[in-house]
């Protein structure tokens, strides 16, 4: 069990496992986090949904990933657009700062909460 306030996101469900290409420099869940993660004005919730959907499509349904969620808050955002006419971004005053980790690589996260 997991404390309020928190996310876990796994690469697949409890008592499966993934299948990682070595050749590949990141694995099909981080592949798709990656894609989705910078997102302007997505919900988290939303994102790692997304990431669930190309997950599933890319390995025919055989790794499913598997989320545990005790949030909060509505709408938290990991990026929000600064203006409608490009892609830059900004990060709110009012942030949760994380980390990102994988094999192959570790990212800091910044949250953005509404």
């Amino acid at each position: 069990m997991h404390k309020a306030g928190s996310l876990v996101a796994f690469a697949c469900a409890p008592g499966t496992l993934v299948d990682d290409k070595p050749e590949e420099q990141n694995s099909l869940f981080m592949k798709h986090l990656l894609k989705h993660l910078a997102t302007p004005n997505e919900d988290i919730v939303n994102i790692l949904r997304n990431v669930t959907r190309g997950v599933m499509q890319d390995s025919n349904s055989k790794q499913i990933p598997f989320m545990s969620v005790q949030l909060c808050h509505n709408n938290i955002y990991m990026c929000e657009q600064a203006d409608g006419k490009n892609n830059s971004f900004r990060w709110s005053e009012t942030r949760v700062t994380t980390k990102v980790v994988s094999s192959t690589q570790c990212m800091n996260i910044q949250c953005k909460f509404n």
